[in-house]
């Protein structure tokens, strides 16, 4: 969501920006130029997909702006807990659909990517909450294959 909200992913406008020389329109509704804004809000695509959750969590129409870090904004302000999260699994449906319509020349399914976004949201985590969290051991590595270790940090 940070990369959302400070315009840092990779979609056409941003790509133009690196030098790439590719058709940028947007890959869901395939009429306007892609950018932050019209992925997570403006596009009649994206809208379409927004109202079909509302219909499952009606606070959700709180979230809408101008841009996005006004609907992040607004969005904070008015929600709490758990349901602060759902912009989150929404924004990645969305991203998601548009990689696979790209990379694979798919067609998003949208009833399936509500469904799974739903489930998301609603059904509890797969993992024991009690369960240790996981460690390396540096001496359980077999050192004759290549590894490497990220912590994510940058």
């Amino acid at each position: 969501m940070w990369n959302i909200l400070f315009d840092k992913i990779p979609t056409g406008s941003n790509l133009m920006k690196r030098s790439f020389h590719n058709p940028f329109w947007c890959h869901l509704c395939r009429n306007e130029e892609e950018n932050t804004n019209h992925i997570f809000l403006h596009c009649p695509t994206t809208k379409a997909h927004w109202n079909s959750i509302i219909c499952h969590y009606p606070s959700l129409k709180l979230w809408q702006g101008h841009d996005i870090l006004d609907a992040w904004s607004t969005w904070c302000q008015s929600q709490n807990g758990k349901s602060r999260n759902m912009p989150f699994l929404v924004c990645w449906s969305l991203w998601i659909a548009r990689n696979h319509s790209i990379f694979y020349h798919k067609i998003p399914h949208w009833p399936a990517i509500l469904l799974h976004t739903i489930a998301d949201y609603d059904l509890p985590p797969k993992e024991d909450s009690n369960a240790p969290p996981h460690t390396i051991i540096p001496e359980n590595i077999d050192k004759s294959k290549p590894w490497a270790y990220f912590d994510g940090s940058t």
